[in-house]
């Protein structure tokens, strides 16, 4: 869907912009370290495509120096958007085939690791026209 190519990284955007609030050097740390662990796991060119989106979001959480209220209402609306765009498309979210479940939160953090890399992988298979 394409809204998630909006919220995704908007989301990222102000989960980043709220970590560099505490610590800049943790946040690019935490950056590296996910993508050091989806160079395993991803195809070579979907990975430079997750790893450049990466880093703009890093530079643009340095440079809009966002407030805590900004940027967790920004998260919000994101997480929020996705969920509103499901239901105008009539989809279930992914997240609805798992909530209920007793391994949900294995499911939420997995599903959220590989969120941004879906999208992008997707967005690449669409056809436009």
């Amino acid at each position: 869907m394409a809204l998630h190519l909006v919220t995704t990284p908007l989301g990222l955007l102000c989960f980043f912009a709220l970590l560099w609030r505490a610590s800049p050097a943790a946040t690019m740390a935490l950056a590296a370290a996910y993508l050091a662990s989806l160079l395993v796991v991803l195809p070579r060119r979907l990975w430079a495509v997750t790893a450049l989106v990466i880093a703009l979001l890093l530079y643009m959480a340095w440079r809009l120096e966002l407030g805590l209220l900004q940027a967790a209402a920004g998260l919000a609306v994101c997480y929020l958007g996705q969920d509103l765009a499901h239901y105008i498309a009539g989809e279930p979210t992914f997240q609805s085939r798992y909530e209920r479940r007793p391994s949900w939160l294995r499911q939420f953090l997995e599903h959220t690791y590989f969120l941004l890399p879906l999208c992008l992988d997707a967005a690449s298979h669409a056809r436009v026209g």
